[in-house]
């Protein structure tokens, strides 16, 4: 077996891989050992993961949603947003939660939330521009979640791994081959939405891979509210725009699936012909030899 990244054998690699990092709240996307080789592991832990983990815009959230390491243990370095005290949620666009042991007016509840607007307006600045760690470690998402959505099998990881069309985003995410590679992103919900209309729990993370008509595919993925999209095929998002404009906007997480089914057939008779198609359904239908 080889490593979908360096290519370098990988059979006695002993670590599995997270897809998104598990101290952003990951313990379900994850990799079997040897799709990514320990040293690539690694490698992502230290160059592409930490850098983005350890931003202070990053910690100040990963204190706010009370994610926990990867020892289990929660951020508190922070005197705002004062989590376990007293502070504020936004569990919908309109609705607000002030959590607080004391009797507040009207107007002190006000002020609290117009503290927390300005806060996360403040964070969202430094999230939603790009930058080259944000980048690097989409990409990485990418292609293992591209894996991971076509069932990890062997033969899905020889394609990732060795065919062209991945190569340049493939050694980017590795090598840091470019300055940067492009993204899209742009807030969708608040980022302590509550998850079917419970407030006391929210959405984290959640991923799809979207393929169009024109051939490109991207990895699309919502983290603390925030939809980030990545072209698989070059660092530009153009299309990606396009699609989001006929679709008025709606993000392809939350889209039909028929609408998906669509753009996804357009792709393949753009790309494949009719043997390539069959060959690929037999492709991503079989298991594989886990190893």
């Amino acid at each position: 077996m080889k490593c979908i990244f360096c290519r370098q054998d990988s059979t006695n690699s002993v670590s599995v891989e997270h897809i998104v990092p598990n101290s952003f709240g990951n313990n379900i996307a994850i990799l079997r050992k040897g799709i990514v080789c320990d040293k690539c592991n690694n490698y992502f832990a230290r160059k592409v993961e930490q850098p983005f983990l350890e931003s202070e815009t990053v910690r100040v959230l990963r204190q706010e949603l009370e994610l926990e390491n990867k020892r289990g243990k929660l951020i508190k370095d922070y005197t705002y947003p004062r989590v376990g005290k007293e502070y504020v949620k936004q569990i919908s666009t309109d609705k607000f939660f002030v959590y607080t042991k004391e009797d507040l007016s009207e107007d002190e509840i006000a002020e609290k939330v117009a503290e927390y607007q300005k806060y996360t307006a403040e964070t969202d600045k430094v999230l939603l521009e790009q930058n080259i760690h944000t980048s690097r470690l989409l990409a990485k998402m990418a292609l293992e979640y591209f894996v991971y959505r076509c069932n990890s099998t062997d033969e899905v990881c020889e394609y990732v791994g060795a065919d062209q069309v991945f190569e340049d985003i493939r050694n980017y995410a590795r090598y840091g081959s470019r300055k940067i590679w492009t993204y899209s992103a742009r807030r969708i919900y608040s980022r302590c939405e509550a998850y079917q209309g419970d407030p006391f729990s929210a959405v984290n993370w959640e991923a799809d891979i979207l393929f169009l008509g024109n051939g490109e595919v991207y990895f699309i993925i919502v983290m603390f509210g925030i939809e980030y999209a990545i072209c698989i095929n070059h660092p530009m998002v153009d299309g990606y725009k396009d699609w989001l404009e006929k679709n008025k906007g709606i993000s392809p997480l939350y889209t039909s699936i028929e609408r998906i089914k669509d753009s996804y057939n357009e792709y393949a008779k753009t790309i494949y012909s009719k043997a390539e198609l069959n060959e690929l359904k037999q492709l991503f239908a079989t298991k594989g030899e886990r190893k």
